[in-house]
């Protein structure tokens, strides 16, 4: 399916990030309706809301939540509904896609990213927000 991308050659080989797979490969797989036909019942084209921190109003109408949980091997957020699939934390680590209003990009500002022990975090749970990688409070 990549050879259908218009220049993939060039974007494959380009030095700096161009999303390919974001972008590009996506458009191939949007519904149309042979895809329905052909895949419906095995994939599933939504947003799934799993990028926290940039300009992408949810559902609700409100930026992503800030707080994302990991605890007994689930996922999941402090708004609670269905655990998400993911946490994509880009606009937390860099601000290549962020608006200017939104800069700096939270986790350039620290000195570390994940401020507690690893072993004690995969015990006990973590908080991944704006701040770091945490201890889940118990």
């Amino acid at each position: 399916m990549f050879r259908r991308i218009p220049g993939w050659q060039s974007l494959m080989s380009a030095a700096e990030h161009i999303g390919v797979d974001e972008r590009q490969f996506t458009r191939l797989f949007r519904p149309s309706p042979w895809i329905k036909r052909l895949w419906a019942p095995k994939s599933l084209f939504v947003e799934r809301y799993s990028t926290p921190g940039g300009p992408i109003r949810w559902p609700d109408g409100q930026l992503g939540p800030s707080n994302w949980i990991w605890k007994e091997g689930r996922l999941s957020h402090e708004r609670g509904g269905p655990d998400p699939l993911y946490l994509h934390m880009m606009f937390w680590n860099s601000e290549r896609w962020l608006p200017e209003h939104m800069k700096p990009a939270p986790w350039s500002k620290l000195d570390s990213v994940v401020q507690c022990d690893w072993r004690e975090a995969a015990e006990s749970g973590f908080v991944v927000s704006p701040g770091g990688i945490t201890l889940l409070e118990s």
